[in-house]
Parts: C-alpha cells; sequence; structure tokens
C-alpha cells in the first residue's frame, strides 16, 4: 500500500509570469472589514516568518520562491477564480525590486491585520546578505511598502502574529551564547506608527499560542505538564487558564480549548474547556489517537482536524492512517477520505483558506519546469512540484466528495 505522510513534502514553487490580463487587488477598501469601535483579538499568522499564505476577504495570499531569486507575492482572486502575482504591471519579469510582488528574500511569512487592510511580510534573515528579520507592511496590491519592524542583528521572530486590527502582538527570540536558551519577549506593535511596547519576558519553552477577548494565550511547558497562561492586555497581568498532561493536544479557538487527551494506546476524548466560566465538558471518547504520530490542527468551520497515525506494529505496510473532524459543539467525528498523489505517495486534501460556502483546498501537485540564472549568470533548468488549489463546497469537503471547482491559471507562465 502506498503511504500516508501526516504533512506534506516540502514543495519547490516556482515563480509564475503574469499575462496583461490578470489583476491584482486594486485597494485597501477592497478587504476592509466594516467599521468598528473594537475588534477583538485574532490569529492572523500561526507562525511569524514561515506561514506562507494569508487568507482575506476577497482572496488569499501566498508568498512563494522565485526560481531566479528571492520570493514573489501571489494573489488568488475568488470571485473570477484566478491566481496572479500581486503585480499589474504586463511587461514586468517579477524579479526585481521594480515589482511590488517582489522580495530578495527567499522564504517568510504573509499574512493581513485583524480588519483585513493592510498587507504584512515577515521576511527571514540572511546573513550572507547582512539582512536582519523584518516585517514589512504594504497596501493590499503590494504597492507601498515600508519596513515597520527590524529586529536587532541577533534577534529572530518566533511564534505567532495576533492582531486587534490597530496593534500586532508578536514575540521576538535572543539565544544565549553560554546556554542556547531562546529568551523570548513578547512585544505589541502599532500598525500605523510602528511604535513597538515589550509586554512580558518568556523562555523557549512557551509559546504565544492563541488569544481570548483581549487576552494574549501563552502556552508553557515545564518538563511534565502544559498549561495556558491569559495575558491581559488592560492589567499587563497574566493568570493560569488549564493545565493538562504531556501527552495530550490542544487547540485554542474563540472562548474554548480543546484538548485532546489520551485515555488508552489507541484512543483519546475530547475535552472542551470554557475560558469565561472555568468549566471543562466532554465533547466524545474513544476517537483514534497515538500519542508520538497524532496531530491537532486548525480548527475550521467549526470542526478541529485531527490526523493520527497506528504505527504500533513498526510496519509501514500495515501503517493506519486516520484523517477526521471533531465537531466543537457536538461531538460528532467525521472522517475526511479526501486525498491526492505526491509522487509515490498520498496525502489528505487539506483547508487553506474558506471564503462564504466554499473552502479554498490543495487537491494535487504538478511538476513543473523553470528556467533559473547561476551566479555567473549562466541560465539551467529546474524541476520542481507545485500544490495545485481548488475551491471545494464545505459540504461536498465534509461529505468527501471531490467536487472540485478549478482555479484558473491560464494566465499564468511557468
Amino acid at each position: 500500500m502506498k503511504r500516508y505522510q501526516i504533512a506534506g513534502v516540502l514543495c519547490l514553487l516556482f515563480g509564475f509570469l503574469l499575462c496583461a490580463c490578470s489583476a491584482a487587488p486594486e485597494s485597501a477598501a477592497s478587504e476592509s472589514a466594516p467599521a468598528a469601535e473594537e475588534i477583538s483579538l485574532k490569529v492572523v499568522n500561526p507562525w511569524l516568518s514561515t506561514g506562507d499564505k494569508a487568507p482575506g476577504k476577497d482572496g488569499f495570499y501566498q508568498l512563494v520562491r522565485n526560481p531566479q531569486q528571492g520570493s514573489n507575492m501571489i494573489y488568488t482572486d475568488y470571485s473570477t477564480k484566478t491566481t496572479v502575482y500581486l503585480c499589474n504591471r504586463p511587461d514586468c519579469q517579477h524579479n526585481d525590486e521594480t515589482c511590488p510582488s517582489w522580495f530578495s528574500f527567499p522564504g517568510g511569512g504573509i499574512f493581513l491585520d485583524a480588519k483585513g487592510e493592510h498587507l504584512f511580510c515577515a521576511i527571514r534573515g540572511d546573513s550572507e546578505q547582512e539582512q536582519a528579520e523584518t516585517i514589512w507592511k504594504m497596501d493590499l496590491n503590494g504597492e507601498n511598502r515600508q519596513a515597520l519592524y527590524t529586529c536587532a542583528p541577533n534577534e529572530s521572530l518566533t511564534d505567532m502574529a495576533i492582531s486587534d486590527g490597530t496593534s500586532f502582538y508578536f514575540a521576538t527570540g535572543v539565544t544565549d551564547p553560554e546556554t542556547w536558551t531562546l529568551n523570548k519577549t513578547l512585544k505589541q506593535l502599532d500598525i500605523q506608527s510602528g511604535k513597538t511596547e515589550d509586554l512580558m519576558t518568556y523562555q523557549d519553552t512557551a509559546w504565544l499560542f492563541g488569544a481570548f477577548e483581549d487576552e494574549l494565550l501563552v502556552q508553557i511547558f515545564d518538563g511534565t505538564s502544559f498549561r495556558y497562561d491569559a495575558y491581559s492586555l488592560k492589567t499587563k497581568t497574566s493568570r493560569t487558564l488549564l493545565t493538562y498532561d504531556e501527552n495530550a493536544r490542544s487547540m485554542p479557538s474563540g472562548d474554548s480549548i480543546y484538548v485532546v487527551k489520551p485515555l488508552t494506546d489507541s484512543t483519546a476524548e475530547v475535552l472542551k474547556f470554557n475560558i469565561k466560566t472555568g468549566e471543562t465538558s466532554s465533547l466524545c471518547k474513544d476517537i483514534p489517537y497515538f500519542v508520538d504520530t497524532t496531530t491537532v490542527g486548525d480548527i475550521v468551520d467549526g470542526r478541529m482536524i485531527i490526523h493520527a497515525s497506528d504505527t504500533r506494529e513498526n510496519d509501514p505496510e500495515k501503517m493506519k492512517v486516520y484523517y477526521y473532524a471533531v465537531n466543537c459543539e457536538t461531538g460528532e467525528m467525521t472522517d475526511l477520505p479526501l486525498t491526492y498523489e505526491i509522487g509515490e505517495t498520498t496525502d489528505f486534501v487539506n483547508v487553506v483558506a474558506e471564503t462564504g460556502d466554499f473552502f479554498v483546498v490543495t487537491s494535487g501537485t504538478e511538476t513543473v519546469k523553470s528556467i533559473a540564472n547561476g551566479t555567473d549568470g549562466t541560465p539551467y533548468e529546474l524541476e520542481g512540484t507545485i500544490f495545485i488549489y481548488s475551491l471545494i463546497s464545505k459540504s461536498d469537503y465534509w461529505n468527501g466528495q471531490p467536487n472540485y471547482i478549478e482555479i484558473d491559471n491560464s494566465a499564468i507562465k511557468r
């Protein structure tokens, strides 16, 4: 049998050449949320310097490597079902600083603020080019780029990014040269002025891991168990919410923290902890669970996605793989059977973004060839794999029906 993989293979995402008929978002207004006095805290990037996809109201953004040099921002428009460079210049080659989609560095994270008014890109550092890690701010079409936060030479971006529409909350880390401990500082960054404020410090066994109302959730491992602390932005103080066993998995969402607690060597119970009341309830029991191979993914459309592999017989041919969702209200478990081929292996179809009654999903891969230039300017051919993204109705996805709606790439040369 073919092996399933817990995560898809790392794919080289080759750059595309934009045809003149394609169009990127026009202005910030196209993605603005309705006006409101206050926006609750929202996770906008799950891993600040490596989250290469960002869903917006009308489309989703990606940061992909350019095979010649650097990286590019590309945009998939939901209404037209097309993917284009984040650039409206018909003759642009998308590989230098004249292109609003292009960065000179090969990777990083991309995200929007909670209001969806601006696009941000966190670029990883490059010692050879003496480039510090930087958070860039720009319009939704890639124009008017400015460096909003630049790390010190020994500082790096870490953990997730959270926004309330006016500020970002994120952490930076500095490694102690003697102990090799990563000392983190939780920061508040004003989106308009770029002014930063240090809020608290913590170690590399703690992570900024979510938000609830006006509190930031920090997950902490003490060597034998995990706990969640809530840091109040109003009082600048922390309180402990929940402690659970190191063999359990968890995911915060809304006003709850969901904990998958092992019962046996192959089953678990899903618990729902209410942050407001402090009460814990059981959603379901006896779901497939294996401590070393189970991952809890994002919570999508009110369902927590879980991936588990039974490897107890230590034989790849006898391995059984589970990919399923648990309803966060009813506890109902739903198998998610949709898969696609990656070479000689198979992976599950996962959700990238959602819009209305539809998901954007990875529905397959494609092998592409591209011409890159060597350090001496000599061109050579590269071959790699890119993901294929499609739309699918939420009902079809949850029911395992592969009724994919193609995202048109006909305007793109590879």
